[in-house]
């Protein structure tokens, strides 16, 4: 089951993150994380390596190791560009 929760992104790096939210996330748990506010449509995915209560017990800081970023690089559209295309074949595998 896949669920969606808002959260607070801080410290945020190639290979890793520090999320605030209100979600019970535990150690081992694997996430993909949205950021649906920027332009290039970015996102993440990662494990929760920490976590620890903030404040009370009903937020969360969760620190999150990141195994790859993805995002749309030229707009919101731009997968139509590339409709129909089909990737190259691999010219390493044939014999000379």
């Amino acid at each position: 089951m896949n669920e969606v929760a808002p959260a607070l992104a801080f410290d945020i790096g190639e290979k890793g993150l520090r999320l605030i939210t209100k979600m019970k996330l535990y150690v081992g748990a694997d996430l993909e994380i949205a950021f649906p506010s920027t332009m290039d449509h970015v996102e993440c995915f990662g494990c929760v390596i920490w976590t620890r209560s903030v404040n009370s017990d009903s937020e969360m800081e969760v620190g999150i190791s990141l195994d790859s970023w993805h995002g749309v690089t030229q707009g919101a559209d731009s997968w139509k560009r590339f409709r129909g295309l089909h990737p190259r074949n691999d010219r390493r595998s044939t014999s000379r």
